[in-house]
């Protein structure tokens, strides 16, 4: 980045300071709460739409909450196929209202399962 923006910044007879905000710390999921929490998003969202993800350099204000507790941190679809969506916080963001009650039902299934009583909201009941 530092030789694009030197480059970029000597034509147009500029300068620059690149700094990188470092104030968030990067979200990472509990290896035994993902573990605990995935057998039952793939009952209630069915095992297809469930995937780990390679790690990315997320950054989220969850984060702060994680690095107190064990944290797991999820996302859940909203945009259908053959519809876009621009970035979160833009006036571009699209989700589908109707995959609200999904959504809850998922949420629904890992707060029990996290009390201890197991889940009970499953695929079949969308």
């Amino acid at each position: 980045m530092r030789e694009i923006f030197d480059g970029t910044t000597r034509a147009a007879g500029a300068t620059f300071t690149l700094e990188f905000d470092r104030t968030h710390p990067l979200t990472v999921n509990d290896s035994a709460l993902a573990d605990r929490f995935e057998p039952v998003l793939a009952r209630v969202a069915g095992r297809a739409n469930v995937r780990r993800v390679p790690p990315v350099t997320t950054a989220e204000d969850f984060s702060y909450f994680a690095q107190q507790v064990p944290g797991f941190y999820i996302a859940i679809g909203g945009v259908p196929a053959g519809r876009s969506s621009g970035g979160h916080h833009t006036p571009t963001f699209y989700v589908d209202d109707q995959l609200v009650p999904h959504a809850m039902r998922i949420m629904t299934a890992l707060v029990l399962e996290g009390l201890g009583m197991g889940s009970r909201p499953s695929a079949a009941g969308r």
